[in-house]
C-alpha cells in the first residue's frame, strides 16, 4: 500500500516533468527565449522546485514536506490517532476530576459562611 508521502513524491515529480516538457516545448516553438524573461522562465523554475520537492521527500525521513504528508500507512496512522484520543481522553478525565474538586470546596466553603 502507498504512503500519503509516495503519492505526494510521485505527483510532484511527475508535475515537475510535465512543465519541463512544456518548457522544453515553449524554447523549441520560439514562445520562449534564453534573452528574454517571460512567463516560460516561472513554469521552469515552478518545475524546478517541483522536482527537487519530490526527490527529497522520496530520499530523505525529514523532508520540507513531511510534517504535511506522512510516510506512514493506515495502520499506522489508526495507531497514533488511537494514542491521540487516549491521551487527550485521559487529560479530560483530570481536567474533570479538578473542576469537581473545585466545585466540592467552593460549596464547602459557602455552606461554611452561611452557618
Amino acid at each position: 500500500m502507498s504512503t500519503p508521502s509516495k503519492k505526494a513524491s510521485r505527483l510532484l515529480i511527475g508535475n515537475g516533468f510535465a512543465l519541463l516538457l512544456a518548457f522544453a516545448f515553449s524554447l523549441q516553438i520560439g514562445r520562449t527565449s534564453f534573452q528574454e524573461l517571460n512567463l516560460g522562465w516561472a513554469i521552469a523554475i515552478i518545475a524546478c522546485i517541483s522536482l527537487l520537492l519530490g526527490f527529497s521527500m522520496r530520499s530523505e525521513k525529514s523532508s520540507l514536506l513531511s510534517e504535511v504528508f506522512p510516510d506512514e500507512d493506515t495502520v499506522q496512522t489508526a495507531r497514533r490517532i488511537s494514542e491521540e484520543m487516549s491521551e487527550m481522553n485521559k487529560e479530560a478525565k483530570v481536567s474533570s476530576a479538578w473542576a469537581k474538586l473545585e466545585v466540592d470546596l467552593l460549596e464547602d466553603e459557602l455552606s461554611g459562611s452561611e452557618e
